[in-house]
């Protein structure tokens, strides 16, 4: 579903943010792009979305890839149902209106994440974790083979953490390819398949998260001692990192 080959992009010549990053996802996984601010995890999501060219590199995807950005605040005056039909007008012309198939994507898109009933909330008047859903199912309307989420979860209470991560575990299950950057490693655990943790430049290590989000790594890519524990919830073995 999406192939990277040998990407590397820097702002400045000769001082590379990444380099040779080789990574892979099947329909249905999800990745966790974990890593300290300032390694590059934004400019890679941007590149995988075709927001940005890198200067190196090849990669394979889905020609519409839904993109839910860590920060986004719409003007004011727009309705939920206008935000979430931006994307299903992502292949229209800039001038036209949105049509009856347009109007199906979007409730469809709504009622799957589960804000269809507030279609018509004026969207600057919901809650942080409410637009963050609408977010997603605006993306969803435009491409829903491939979703990539910025840092989804860090403007979330606990409780709506958990409604996000069960959306995307759902939307997984379903078929969606997931990519998702987090600077909570348990949320890789709770969601992502595979991780890939940005170290700088061409350090860099991929695989699957619970085989690589471990103590060792997560200690180096945070500079600081974290523990991993396994605990039991619900009758499943989980793993959960702390800071020491």
């Amino acid at each position: 579903m999406i192939n990277v080959e040998n990407l590397g992009f820097f702002y400045e010549r000769g001082k590379w943010l990444f380099r040779s990053v080789d990574f892979s996802l099947n329909k249905g996984e999800t990745l966790a792009l974990l890593g300290p601010n300032g390694r590059g995890k934004t400019t890679l999501l941007r590149c995988i979305a075709r927001l940005i060219s890198s200067q190196e590199g090849r990669i394979d995807a889905p020609q519409k890839i839904g993109f839910v950005p860590q920060l986004s605040t719409p003007p004011p005056g727009f309705s939920v149902l206008d935000i979430v039909l931006m994307g299903a007008a992502g292949g229209s012309g800039l001038f036209e209106t949105p049509g009856k198939k347009e109007l199906e994507r979007a409730m469809e898109a709504m009622s799957l994440v589960g804000v269809d009933s507030l279609a018509k909330k004026d969207f600057s008047d919901l809650s942080g974790g409410q637009r963050q859903m609408v977010l997603i199912a605006r993306a969803l309307c435009y491409g829903r083979s491939a979703l990539i989420l910025d840092e989804p979860a860090s403007a979330l209470d606990l409780a709506n953490q958990k409604k996000l991560l069960d959306l995307l575990g759902k939307l997984a299950s379903d078929g969606t390819t997931i990519i998702m950057t987090t600077h909570a490693p348990n949320h890789a655990f709770d969601v992502a398949d595979k991780s890939l943790m940005l170290f700088g430049g061409t350090d860099f290590v991929f695989g699957d998260t619970k085989k690589v989000v471990d103590a060792e790594n997560l200690s180096r890519l945070f500079d600081t001692q974290i523990m991993c524990v396994e605990y039991e919830a619900g009758g499943k073995k989980e793993i959960a990192a702390i800071a020491v």
